[in-house]
């Protein structure tokens, strides 16, 4: 197998796998049910480095060392917090993963956090995540309303579960080269 083909393949399972997950991008209008309260979401902890192309899961989560833990050696490595919880895609007609910071404008979760605090649940009815803009002039905005029939009847994802999906969609890859500097390469 040459490269082209293993660089297709692994293309290929990273979009299978974040399949179940919701994502939008600028200009979408998505309808989603939430499956839980937002108490009963969780956190789950990422590294990213934007130099290194890094945008994992902490290992430690699955039972693992996680090297990005304790590295030093990547300037711009942070740990941030993401928060999941099983949705309900009506586009799609599927259970997916939602996850997203708490940063307001960026992601639906605090514009979810206030729908629930001012109505006191947030599973009793649909909302329309509407996505305009990219980068940071990106605007997530959430809107209750009536809910719609779900076409079929769903098992809820345990945290487990989600976790193992998290795990695949998000692999995990030790960076060799964050030690080796550009002029030490030998190409």
């Amino acid at each position: 197998m040459g490269l082209l083909d293993k660089i297709k393949e692994s293309a290929q399972g990273l979009s299978e796998n974040k399949g179940e997950f919701f994502y939008t991008k600028d200009g979408d209008k998505k309808r989603i049910r939430m499956l839980c309260e937002i108490d009963d979401g969780f956190e789950v902890s990422f590294h990213s480095s934007y130099t290194q192309k890094i945008n994992v899961p902490c290992q430690k989560q699955f039972g693992k060392n996680c090297p990005y833990c304790t590295n030093t050696d990547i300037e711009d490595l942070k740990s941030k917090t993401q928060y999941a919880f099983p949705i309900y895609s009506q586009d799609e007609s599927k259970q997916q993963v939602l996850m997203g910071t708490a940063y307001k404008n960026f992601s639906a979760i605090m514009p979810l956090i206030e729908e629930a605090e001012e109505e006191g649940t947030i599973v009793d009815r649909d909302y329309i995540i509407k996505h305009v803009g990219k980068a940071l002039d990106k605007v997530i905005t959430v809107r209750g309303q009536k809910p719609a029939k779900m076409e079929q009847k769903i098992k809820i994802w345990t945290k487990a579960e989600m976790m193992e999906k998290i795990d695949k969609a998000y692999p995990y890859k030790v960076n060799l080269d964050i030690a080796v500097e550009e002029d030490d390469m030998p190409f």
